[in-house]
């Protein structure tokens, strides 16, 4: 059988969901699986097997006749009976080998005994109990592959907090955890804990656990989200009337402070096992499903499952705090990633690359001849920003357009005047344009870019950061194109484009767009191996830079559900 703990944990789950008749049919084809595949496996179930029959019926053990007194259904409340009815229970005659004659010289003056072997006395209760003392012995023996030692070992390290308060100040980034420590309570904030078999988990608190194992931790009350690569498959997490075993998944557990218990699982499969003793049921829970476990019954209930309750992934670094929700540019652009910072605006000056607060937009918007450029043709990095690559004034008159770090162009930009005021930013949504009639919602903000100015983004980096499987890569970008209608009646004429491409190839493009018309929908699809999403707007043909620039209601990276 293997010696990977975790997989030892999942076969002894099985025998017991087996022996307990709670295996689910996909359940029973796992450990078919593994016992035609692992021959110690099967000499482990058989063992169980063996050891469950000899529980159930302890004469098995012994060819010992069960004494009146003691009905079939032995528990640990027994043992005090048993020891006060030894004195008066029935014996048993064992016979003592006979005595080898003595080799010795014998004195004729000395008499030598020749009495028959006496026969020693036997409770059968004794017996009875030496039946069970093995019993429990072949028990704890076997519980040395389902259980785990006693004592504290590290086996995991807390890698990562934000705004987080534990009820022990010592606790910071890079403190190791033990096994058999005393509960961790997180008051406030959230941490990230990974395990040294690679499993990891997020809380969010308030929260409670205790570290059982290197393979399995025990929620108390609050959130937790764990992310279990194909290495550490088995690990657990256990709440006070439920148990869940990975199979190899992302999923979130919520203790609520009455008990209940909710599962949600985003990817891969688990296992899970509630309830006590003969009432335990099992269910296979595979990805986008979840249930509850009631507090006083143990039963299982279907729950809508939640994309959106747990926090995924935290990032201290970059004050990145992610719920798996589709990401928004126009945040992005605001430096705005976490919840917690949604109200803050800084912009990007396309000069420099640097970051500028929001009231520097207002002053260009004042006073746009004040901060009217001219293109240096270069493309400038965003150092301050890990998911913008760079930002540029295309002018194709020039020569090439680089798009991006690795040296991207844009071969087919469009002329434009060499003019532009500096500025891309978010902006909140203020009706500035009528939406086509299929987006039915109203949109959450915009991300506004003055003519002639162009921002890429790293794809691959919103992967790497926000720790995007395969699975749940972006599908498209999205959002809706069009002009701050406002100044149309004084303006008519006015017009703008936008491009949007990917790795240097156009798939959107909406040329010489008029002032008042409705909004344009903008709908790209992405691939995985897609790196760079750049943004570009321009004049259009009529060579203005006022009162032209682009709005993208809502830009947004969506994932695959």
């Amino acid at each position: 059988m293997s010696n990977d703990n975790s997989s030892t944990r999942l076969l002894a789950l099985l025998i017991e969901e087996s022996l307990n008749g709670t295996i689910s049919a996909e359940g029973k084809t796992r450990l078919n699986e593994l016992l035609r595949n692992d021959p110690d496996a099967l000499d482990y179930y058989i063992d169980s097997l063996q050891l469950h029959s000899a529980l159930q019926d302890p004469k098995k053990l012994f060819e010992i006749q069960q004494p009146d007194e003691i009905g079939p259904d032995f528990d640990a409340n027994l043992w005090q009976a048993l020891a006060q009815q030894e004195a008066s229970a029935q014996t048993l005659e064992i016979d003592e080998p006979a005595a080898k004659p003595s080799t010795a010289k014998h004195s004729p003056h000395k008499t030598v005994s020749t009495h028959k072997p006496k026969k020693r006395e036997v409770s059968k209760l004794a017996a009875y109990t030496l039946a069970l003392s093995t019993a429990a012995a072949l028990l704890l023996i076997i519980g040395l592959f389902i259980t785990e030692s006693r004592t504290a070992d590290q086996v995991a390290t807390v890698t990562d907090t934000i705004n987080a308060q534990w009820s022990e100040n010592s606790i910071k980034p890079g403190h190791r955890l033990n096994t058999h420590q005393k509960n961790l309570t997180l008051r406030s904030g959230f941490a990230k804990i990974r395990f040294d078999n690679n499993a990891e988990v997020i809380l969010e608190g308030p929260a409670e656990i205790a570290i059982i194992t290197g393979d399995q931790v025990r929620l108390n009350l609050g959130k937790l989200y764990s992310v279990v690569p194909p290495e550490a498959c088995g690990f657990t997490v256990s709440t006070g009337n439920a148990k869940i075993m990975d199979l190899g998944t992302e999923f979130g557990v919520e203790v609520a402070s009455s008990g209940s218990v909710q599962l949600h699982v985003l990817e891969g499969k688990t296992v899970l096992v509630a309830g006590q003793g003969k009432n335990k049921t099992s269910e296979e829970i595979t990805a986008d499903n979840a249930r509850m476990v009631d507090p006083t019954t143990g039963n299982i209930y279907r729950t809508p499952c939640s994309d959106r309750l747990f926090v995924r992934n935290i990032d201290s670094d970059h004050n990145l705090l992610w719920r798996g929700e589709d990401i928004n540019l126009a945040d992005i652009v605001a430096h705005n990633f976490t919840e917690s910072t949604r109200t803050d605006n800084w912009s990007i000056d396309t000069r420099t690359g640097d970051l500028r607060h929001g009231s520097f937009i207002k002053d260009t918007e004042k006073n746009w001849q004040r901060f009217n450029y001219s293109s240096d043709g270069k493309y400038h990095p965003v150092t301050s920003n890990p998911f913008v690559d760079g930002v540029f004034a295309p002018n194709p008159a020039a020569g090439p357009v680089q798009i991006s770090s690795t040296g991207q162009t844009f071969e087919n930009c469009p002329p434009t005047n060499d003019k532009f005021f500096v500025g891309i930013y978010r902006m909140g949504w203020y009706d500035s344009f009528e939406l086509p009639e299929n987006v039915r919602s109203k949109p959450a903000n915009a991300l506004k870019i003055n003519p002639n100015q162009g921002i890429t983004f790293d794809l691959d980096a919103f992967r790497r950061i926000y720790k995007i499987s395969e699975n749940k890569d972006f599908t498209k970008f999205y959002g809706v194109y069009g002009l701050n209608d406002h100044k149309a009646p004084q303006y008519p004429d006015t017009i703008s484009s936008i491009h949007v491409l990917v790795d240097g190839r156009i798939r959107f493009e909406k040329q010489d767009y008029n002032i008042g018309d409705k909004g344009v929908l903008i709908d790209v699809p992405l691939y995985p191996d897609d790196r760079f999403l750049t943004i570009i707007a321009t004049d259009g043909s009529d060579d203005d830079i006022r009162f032209n620039t682009a709005s993208i209601a809502d830009p947004t990276l969506i994932l695959a559900k």
